[in-house]
């Protein structure tokens, strides 16, 4: 078995030699005489300058560099979101007794539109009795004013006896000095006097009673105001209305429903008050930034498609975001919508994602190219010299929709519209529909096929002999070793 093995093996080398001997001695069999179906490898002409074979070109599409005004677009995406909100929440507790038609979600009103009412009873039974306490304080604040208005009264008569007192005090003392009046009479006007000047006291305290009365009395007349107005207020608050034009939202009220004070029942969205809310890189931030480094109040137009429809509406930058979120990266932006000028743009709401793009300030004197004019190394191709390409040294200033706008272009040069991985500076090339090189025969490189000894040339160089020059180049070996061995 070892013996078998390995004569299977040793054939199995020797075949595999044979055939490797046999792939090696195929180029050279053609050279044989006698032998016409090969050619000879040796009868291949080589590349090079001076055996007329032609430099392959590349045919390319071109435009021409041309100054232009550019106006940058920059698009992003966000949402729709209500820049002023209410809702409608239960100033009191009690019933609803009644519900506005339309009351209900995705209505549209009007400022001042009834929506709902609460049972009113309680609210007025409290305005009542509210009245009747401020009638009772009126009351007691006018016999309050009386009482004061008497007490003022006598007042001012213990003071007049006491100016009558002190008189005679003086005729008192002036008679005893002359003798004609007694020690007694003049220790009684004394005492008269001090009578009167307690008196005077006494009403003094009486008038400031009664006026502290008549302050109270016009105290608790004013909280009786107030208590009537906050009555009045809560039946007001029993009716709620639109304050301002909207759409309702999640409303949730039926007739005869018992709610709570401060309970939620929907909400009022004000439809000409958007606001669109999305997200920019920081390189695009940058480009929305004025030269104070603050947000440029650039004009946007937010779009929504809806299908076959387009919705449209502008607005401006408005504002920018209190924070950066580190998970979704960049910088949140506003901006505050337009109203509405036609139902179309009116049908916007809050929630929708749609699409906006910012115009951005305009370009004078740019080259604005597709974006695909670039090559993989961020190059501009135009055709130089000899139809051969050069790299143009150009500035990218703005990317937007699928162009570019460059600074510093060759105007008037031709570019190549989109560069292939095969294309790069040196390269040949020759613009597609150039009348050089049509295709119909009478152009240079048709020309060139048609003329005697240049097939291969034009080729490339990389063709087969055709029968006549085979049997011309084996004549001409032939010939040779004939030569060679009359020798």
């Amino acid at each position: 078995m070892r013996f078998l093995f390995r004569a299977i093996s040793g054939l199995g080398i020797m075949a595999l030699a044979l055939a490797l001997l046999a792939a090696g001695a195929k180029p050279y069999w053609g050279c044989l005489p006698g032998l016409d179906g090969f050619s000879c490898a040796f009868d291949r002409p080589e590349r090079g300058a001076g055996d007329g074979s032609a430099e392959r070109s590349f045919v390319v599409r071109v435009g021409v560099l041309t100054p232009e005004t550019a106006k940058p677009v920059l698009s992003a995406f966000g949402e729709i979101k209500a820049a002023r909100t209410l809702e409608l929440r239960a100033a009191m507790a009690g019933e609803i007794v009644e519900i506005g038609p339309e009351f209900r979600d995705g209505a549209r009103v009007e400022a001042g539109t009834a929506l709902f009412r609460i049972d009113p009873a309680d609210s007025e039974t409290a305005q009542a009795d509210a009245l009747a306490s401020r009638l009772e304080a009126e009351a007691e604040l006018a016999e309050a004013s009386e009482a004061a208005a008497l007490a003022e009264a006598e007042y001012q008569a213990a003071v007049g006896q006491r100016k009558l007192r002190q008189a005679a005090l003086k005729r008192q003392q002036g008679l005893t000095e002359r003798g004609f009046a007694t020690a007694a009479d003049l220790e009684a006007a004394e005492l008269a006097l001090a009578e009167s000047e307690r008196a005077v006291i006494t009403r003094a305290q009486a008038r400031a009673t009664a006026e502290r009365r008549a302050a109270q009395g016009d105290l608790q007349v004013k909280r009786a105001e107030l208590t009537l107005e906050a009555a009045g207020r809560e039946i007001g608050d029993t009716r709620v209305t639109a304050p301002f034009a909207g759409l309702l939202d999640g409303i949730d009220a039926p007739l005869g429903r018992l709610v709570s004070v401060n309970e939620s029942l929907g909400t009022l969205i004000d439809a000409a008050a958007l606001e669109a809310s999305f997200r920019l890189s920081n390189r695009d931030f940058a480009r929305v930034l004025d030269k104070q480094g603050r947000l440029a109040p650039l004009p946007v137009t937010v779009s929504l498609d809806l299908g076959e429809r387009r919705l449209e509406a502008t607005g401006r930058l408005d504002r920018l975001g209190a924070r950066v979120d580190m998970a979704s990266g960049g910088r949140r932006v506003f901006a505050r919508l337009d109203p509405p000028k036609d139902a179309e743009a009116g049908l916007l709401r809050p929630g929708d994602f749609v699409e906006i793009r910012i115009e951005e300030p305009v370009l004078e004197q740019v080259a604005v190219t597709p974006a695909s004019a670039l090559d993989a190394g961020g190059r501009l191709l135009v055709i130089g010299a000899e139809g051969r390409l050069e790299a143009a040294a150009v500035t990218v200033l703005r990317r937007f929709d699928d162009k570019i706008a460059l600074a510093g272009a060759p105007f008037g040069e031709r570019y190549v519209l989109a560069p292939g991985p095969q294309l790069a500076p040196g390269v040949k090339v020759r613009a597609e529909g150039d009348p050089s090189e049509r295709s119909d025969g009478s152009g240079e490189a048709a020309q060139a096929l048609h003329q005697p000894g240049r097939q291969v040339a034009a080729r490339g160089g990389g063709g087969r002999l055709n029968p006549e020059e085979r049997a011309a180049r084996r004549a001409a070996r032939r010939a040779a070793r004939g030569e060679g061995a009359s020798q």
